[in-house]
């Protein structure tokens, strides 16, 4: 997603910027066509001065937008008068009728007392699949409305607004209203409901009267039940020679469907940054130290000068510095912060990827990140400041079965042993994959996805979705991979396992549950433990040696140039056990070392 601004100059020499948001295909740069915005909002988190306490200013800065985990971009729009619009990132139009606070948001139907708009804070995309958007408004009245007197020239009524010139007396005019600080939660149809966080009363004359003002409102999604908020209530009282501040007020929040769960004061502000996996947070205070803190806004611990980075599977936290904490607050470890990308690897500058493993006695130390934004017990990919890895406050849930799938590795641990090389097998870290890397529909060549996602032949696949590496997809022309390995072997083929979730497979290491192993049936010999009598004969062998010829070996750069062929009788395991294999049954070639992290769609 790029942003753009561009600036026109009438003839008098003044400059209006236009904002756009505008789509670009990550692969190829292809522009889709962009969505034109206003050049102005109202900030419901911009610093207040005394005299903007009843109307925050607007900003002549982006709007703030957030993008779906399906692509629908929420945004706020200055051209639909302080409104919000749903857009489809592929045509650059609103799905649907763009909402208009004046006119549709909730809580803001007709009455005889006057509204106005008080301001939006920053999008989140909530595990639950919403958005969720601050907002703040005021209704008031003054009694008398207004003041008429007759105009000495013409005899006509005129009337003017209270407050407008105190020769008339305006000044006795009384003020009541009452300002309310609300979630706006919308789905990406553009259907909206409103949870209210909170209402404060203020009332006076022109000459005195009492204040709120709700603002620095910030957002974090709670798992998949909504969102938890924290904000500053700034109130006082004002009069003719100064303003009166009392003590701020400082909340926390909680929604769960369309509704607040809790909602309770705090002694200090509390910001929150990111989720643990026990629930509770980690975040910052107003005197910048790092805090961990629960849902009611209780303080577990807390470090000073301090911001948090990264959750750690343990419920610890790595902080901006480095430092890695465990739960209860003891610093055990310094490592460098990686750069984690979309596809589940991280990287260290100068770009020298790492594995990810609690091991905090390895050498450098290693780490698993663990996502709350999963279904429970799914703590499998990373927790980032920011919610993913683009840093865009959307929660990197797929909210359908990928979620499902995903919680297996979360449920047990998967280890991934491309990392043999660097780390031993001893070291093997977790793979630990987000929803976004599985498909339903990649393909080769010869093999359909059916074929690929099919995890025994006597079982058929858990879910429509699977792990589908490129080597398993990519044309027999790139010289290596699953298509290039029937191509040299002449003949087609029938993948007995493709794709298997840690639920189906036994084997802890198994590149099946990473997507880039196939086991390819031996036709002439396919069973696997054949009665006595009836063992696989020299065909059989021969067929299995001739597959197997033809995968090749990456190494020799021969065949399809796989990086592993499973031999036909397995050594024993570590603690003894013979580990099951194909036998002559079928032959298993993987490609684990070959396009590390790119998965086909």
């Amino acid at each position: 997603m790029a942003l753009s601004e561009t600036s026109t100059t009438n003839p008098v020499g003044q400059v209006t910027f236009l904002y756009h948001l505008q789509k670009f295909d990550g692969l190829t740069g292809q522009a889709y066509p962009s969505h034109d915005m206003g050049n102005s909002w109202e900030d419901l988190n911009f610093p207040i001065s005394a005299s903007e306490f009843f109307w925050p200013p607007g900003v002549e800065t982006f709007p703030p937008f957030v993008v779906h985990t399906n692509g629908t971009i929420f945004t706020v729009d200055d051209f639909a008068d302080s409104g919000v619009a749903v857009i489809d990132p592929l045509t650059g139009k609103p799905k649907t009728l763009t909402l208009s606070f004046d006119d549709e948001f909730p809580g803001s139907a007709s009455s005889s007392q006057t509204l106005r708009f008080g301001g939006f804070g920053r999008w989140t995309v909530g595990g639950d699949g919403y958005a969720y958007l601050p907002y703040s408004y005021q209704w008031y009245s003054w009694q008398p409305p207004q003041v008429c007197f007759p105009d000495p020239s013409t005899g006509n009524l005129t009337c003017i607004p209270p407050c407008g010139n105190s020769i008339y007396g305006y000044a006795n005019s009384n003020i009541q209203g009452t300002v309310y600080l609300a979630l706006l939660r919308m789905d990406t149809s553009g259907n909206a409901s409103s949870i209210q966080l909170g209402s404060w009363n203020f009332s006076g004359n022109c000459l005195a009267s009492t204040y709120a003002t709700p603002t620095k409102v910030t957002l974090i999604t709670n798992a998949d039940h909504g969102v938890l908020a924290t904000w500053e209530l700034i109130s006082g009282s004002q009069k003719v020679g100064g303003w009166s501040p009392a003590p701020n007020t400082y909340y926390i929040a909680t929604t769960s469907g369309a509704g607040l769960a809790s909602e309770t004061t705090t002694p200090n502000l509390l910001t929150p940054v990111l989720q643990a996996q026990d629930g509770t947070f980690y975040g910052t205070d107003r005197s910048g130290s790092m805090v961990k803190f629960d849902n009611s806004g209780k303080v577990k611990w807390s470090t000073p000068g301090d911001s948090p980075q990264i959750a750690t599977p343990d419920g610890g936290v790595i902080d901006v510095g480095g430092t890695a904490w465990d739960t209860n607050g003891n610093p055990i470890a310094v490592v460098s912060l990686p750069i984690q990308s979309w596809t589940g690897l991280a990287y260290i500058p100068p770009l020298k990827q790492v594995a990810f493993m609690t091991n905090p006695s390895a050498t450098p130390p290693f780490w698993s990140f663990a996502n709350t934004y999963l279904p429970p017990n799914a703590f499998a990919s990373t927790t980032n400041s920011g919610a993913n890895q683009s840093g865009n406050s959307t929660a990197a849930l797929c909210r359908d079965e990928r979620d499902q799938v995903v919680a297996q590795y979360g449920q047990r641990t998967v280890l991934d042993s491309y990392f043999d090389p660097q780390l031993g097998r001893a070291n093997r870290p977790r793979f630990t994959p987000n929803c976004f890397l599985l498909t339903g529909s990649a393909r080769s060549e010869y093999f359909k996805f059916d074929e690929i996602n099919v995890p025994d032949p006597n079982d058929g696949p858990d879910y429509s979705y699977a792990l589908v590496r490129k080597p398993l997809i990519v044309p027999k022309e790139s010289g290596y991979g699953l298509d290039r390995w029937r191509q040299l072997y002449g003949s087609s083929r029938i993948i007995n396992s493709g794709y298997r979730e840690p639920e189906q497979d036994t084997n802890d290491n198994s590149r099946h549950m990473f997507g880039d192993a196939v086991d390819l049936r031996n036709q002439t010999c396919p069973l696997r433990d054949p009665p006595p009598n009836q063992p696989c004969g020299t065909d059989g062998q021969q067929e299995w040696q001739d597959m197997a010829t033809a995968a090749g070996n990456s190494l020799n750069n021969t065949g399809a140039k796989a990086d592993y062929v499973e031999p036909v009788n397995l050594p024993p395991l570590p603690n003894g056990k013979i580990p099951k294999g194909c036998k002559w049954s079928c032959v298993h070639a993987d490609w684990r070392w070959h396009d590390r992290g790119d998965y086909g769609h």
